[in-house]
């Protein structure tokens, strides 16, 4: 029978698109926290041996959504309920379920598993690779702005009478033609401040969402069972006490 533990939730979002290689390290070091390896996860989570100790659970969890409405209906670990065709999993977010006997190592913790995360050679292989194509991206569409901004201010400008006659073509109105470019160039801003957000808020392995929260405390220890037996021997006397009190009229009644 376990002590007294707290359990408490960290939310992440998985930066990357894939996010197998996140959940299965999570699951390693879960077995590890099953197993009560304390050696292995205080070398992965990079804690104390007596820190490490503390940690009895680690579980993960996902998000779904059901009817594809953009709304995070609940959360679950149980892959069954993806046999649904109705229900998808949000890959972008994972809540890493902790149990711990002891909350103060939660800041630590959380510290650990970003640099668990950090450490993997090959996460970081695939995010420099996400960083880089986003950079790219980020430079050709500020050339996109800066050219459709150039050409919008040329025609802008242009005399009046050379835009209705143009080598022998007749031009109705550049109304419809300046519009274009403006509908074009919001277009590419918006699109500039997705890349720019994801690159400082979004721009590591993994981003936290919601730090690890106020631990809910799970007693099931021996102190727990102990306290349940004294309220029950106190219950017990206290009616034990009341019969022989009134013994003699609760037998009357009887009688």
């Amino acid at each position: 029978v376990l002590d007294s533990y707290y359990q408490s939730d960290l939310t992440i979002r998985v930066n990357n698109q894939n996010n197998q290689v996140i959940q299965s390290s999570l699951h390693k070091v879960g077995d590890y926290a099953k197993e009560n390896n304390s050696a292995a996860l205080s070398q992965e989570l990079n804690l104390s041996l007596e820190d490490a100790s503390s940690i009895k659970e680690i579980e993960v969890l996902w998000y779904y959504d059901i009817g594809k409405d953009g709304i995070f209906d609940g959360v679950s670990s149980d892959v069954s309920i993806l046999s649904d065709t109705n229900i998808i999993k949000v890959d972008s977010l994972l809540i890493i379920r902790t149990k711990v006997m002891d909350p103060l190592i939660l800041k630590d913790l959380t510290a650990g598993f970003i640099e668990y995360f950090n450490d993997n050679s090959f996460l970081r292989a695939v995010n420099q690779q996400r960083i880089a194509a986003l950079e790219a991206t980020l430079i050709q569409t500020n050339y996109e702005i800066e050219k459709l901004d150039s050409l919008q201010k040329k025609e802008y400008y242009l005399d009046e009478n050379e835009m209705r006659l143009k080598e022998g073509q007749l031009v109705i109105s550049t109304e419809k033609t300046i519009r274009l470019y403006h509908n074009d160039i919001f277009r590419l801003i918006t699109s500039k401040q997705k890349i720019e957000r994801d690159l400082s808020i979004y721009g590591s392995i993994i981003t936290i969402i919601e730090d690890f929260s106020a631990p809910i405390v799970h007693e099931n220890g021996l102190k727990y069972y102990a306290r349940k037996l004294v309220w029950l021997f106190l219950g017990l006397a206290l009616l034990l006490s009341i019969l022989v009190t009134y013994r003699k009229k609760i037998w009357m009644g009887l009688k």
